[in-house]
């Protein structure tokens, strides 16, 4: 109503046409939806609701910024024939969380990670099969990898916890101890 009120003086046509229940529900959905696609949601951010986030952390490890546009690039080059299968499953995955509050929640889109875990797999695939050290790179993303997971380790357990425990009530039990 606060739209249609400051259309104020605009022909009647135009106001319903512009702000009404489909048109704004649909804004909102599609919203919802491209905000899985968000690069801070995917790589530093996570979950928007504090309870089920790990601080710091994304939806997807970090290095994978990395590996996901050249996996999509040789995979769309290569083209196999379940390509569009990966990419319809890519699409369809965030509608149920977009339908819902709290928006991106990664428990609600955990099956986008299969096909963005898939495309970053290829990106590594090829990566590693047009360096000519294949020891050296072996070893530099065994070292990237075993870093992110100290990383994803230190900031699970021992950092979130300290960030969220009043989120996750923590010292009730030290409360009625006490009383």
């Amino acid at each position: 109503f606060d739209s249609i009120r400051a259309d104020g003086g605009q022909p009647v046509l135009q106001t319903r046409l512009l702000h009404n229940k489909v048109i704004f529900y649909g804004s909102d959905f599609l919203q919802r939806y491209l905000s899985h696609f968000d690069p801070n949601f995917l790589f530093t951010v996570g979950d928007t609701f504090e309870i089920f986030q790990i601080v710091g952390v994304g939806f997807l490890p970090l290095y994978t910024i990395v590996l996901l546009p050249i996996g999509i690039y040789f995979l769309v080059s290569d083209r196999p024939k379940w390509l569009k299968i990966l990419f319809v499953w890519l699409l369809i995955s965030p509608i149920a969380s977009s339908l819902t509050i709290f928006t991106p929640s990664t428990s609600r889109a955990m099956n986008q990670v299969i096909p963005l875990t898939i495309f970053s797999a290829y990106g590594l695939i090829y990566l590693y099969s047009f360096i000519k050290q294949k020891r050296f790179f072996i070893f530099l993303s065994s070292f990237v990898f075993c870093l992110f997971s100290s990383y994803l380790f230190y900031q699970y357990f021992i950092l979130t916890p300290k960030i969220v425990a009043e989120k996750w009530n923590d010292g009730f039990n030290q409360s009625v101890q006490y009383v």
